[in-house]
């Protein structure tokens, strides 16, 4: 229960702080959302992933075009 609370605790604090960061330091400088999606929410999705001790494996990643950002999401394993 401890450990619960204090992940969404941490989770909370880390996401307001990449938040501002994203939203007051790179979007002023950021017109197309590159350096917002590269610099801020990338590291922020990494960490939380890291800290919930999800591991990710991607398979097939020459398929997948780098220039476009994209969000997958899974229902089922």
């Amino acid at each position: 229960m401890v450990r619960f609370a204090l992940l969404n605790a941490f989770i909370a604090l880390h996401s307001i702080l990449f938040c501002l960061y994203g939203l007051v330091v790179l979007s002023p400088f950021d017109k197309g959302g590159r350096r917002v999606h590269f610099y801020c929410g990338v590291p922020w999705a990494k960490v939380i992933l890291f800290v919930c001790g999800v591991k990710v494996n991607v398979k097939g990643l020459e398929n997948v075009e780098s220039r476009i950002p994209r969000i997958y999401l899974t229902n089922h394993q």
